[in-house]
């Protein structure tokens, strides 16, 4: 009897451990087949704070349906943590998860989901931070990760290339991107949140789309003065530009003294409302003028032109 117990008692070890390896390859298959198709991370900075919004579109890439632990990471220092999902029987709408329904431990946020066969689920998780700076490590393979950073504010990062300009809700962000990575990937976001100017990146790079161009923005964004006003190096160039004409002027008036009527007189004349209207079109590009004002002054200045050219030429023939 004692030989049998001890037979039996083997049974039981060898079914456990078995049962538990077959357990352990099941996860593990499981984890295989899960990925990420696409993660955004949208940077804003609000209020003196970092706001976050990161988006990640898992996918079952397997025939048979998985429990899976689904797992983000979040970066130290995250707080005013909220998650959310698509729903799916509406794309269009997202629904808030219940603080029960998933956890967050030691920076990694948890969340358990049933995944059919080629099932995709977007899962949208919120935080505020007081800096980025972060070494991301890739949980899962990523086939495209993008980060979006409004303009004004610079980031570094050691896997991600810089991919241009794009506007979002009238706002100009800078893309980072990347394709094709793996898991176990480490990538690095860094902020430095000294160098923040708060007020350049709430208001002056928000606008609408059609005022700068996306390939005038890019320019400008791969140019050695891209961490730098532009609208001071505007300001710049029409002061350089009206001292110019009016030094020019100062030296064309001490030549000779012309008198009116002269057609000296009237060349000069000419050139001063052509000046006007030149600065007027400015005025207006840079929106100091209304539409209406604009339309009325040019009408004027062009017709007393017209009555000056005709003039010249009269004087010209005569």
């Amino acid at each position: 009897m004692n030989i049998n117990r001890g037979k039996i008692l083997w049974i039981l070890i060898l079914f456990v451990i078995i049962s538990f390896n077959n357990t352990v390859a099941f996860k593990a298959q499981a984890n295989e087949n899960v990925k990420v198709e696409e993660q955004l991370v949208l940077i804003n900075y609000v209020d003196e704070q970092f706001e976050v919004k990161e988006l990640y579109q898992f996918i079952n890439t397997g025939d048979e349906s998985i429990q899976e632990d689904l797992i983000i990471n979040l970066p130290e220092g995250a707080d005013n943590i909220y998650l959310s999902k698509k729903d799916l029987n509406d794309e269009e709408k997202t629904i808030e998860l219940d603080s029960n329904k998933y956890t967050v431990k030691s920076n990694k946020v948890t969340i358990n989901e049933n995944m059919n066969g080629g099932q995709s689920i977007s899962l949208l998780v919120f935080y505020t931070s007081e800096n980025i700076d972060t070494l991301m490590t890739l949980n899962y393979p990523t086939d495209k990760l993008y980060v979006f950073v409004p303009m004004g504010l610079n980031l570094k990062s050691n896997l991600l290339d810089n991919l241009g300009i794009e506007v979002l809700d009238q706002v100009h962000f800078q893309v980072f991107g990347n394709h094709n990575l793996t898991k176990r990937d480490s990538i690095s976001l860094n902020i430095n949140s000294m160098t923040v100017n708060s007020e350049r990146v709430t208001k002056e790079y928000i606008g609408s789309a059609g005022f700068h161009s996306v390939s005038h923005l890019n320019r400008w964004a791969n140019s050695p003065l891209a961490h730098t006003n532009p609208h001071l190096w505007l300001l710049f160039l029409v002061l350089l530009g009206l001292g110019f004409i009016f030094f020019s002027l100062l030296l064309l008036r001490k030549k000779e003294p012309i008198k009116v009527g002269d057609i000296s007189y009237l060349i000069a004349k000419e050139e001063r409302l052509l000046r006007k209207i030149m600065e007027l079109d400015l005025n207006r590009n840079n929106k100091e003028i209304d539409k209406e004002t604009y339309q009325e002054l040019r009408k004027q200045y062009k017709q007393l032109l017209i009555k000056v050219k005709l003039r010249i030429n009269s004087l010209e023939e005569s």
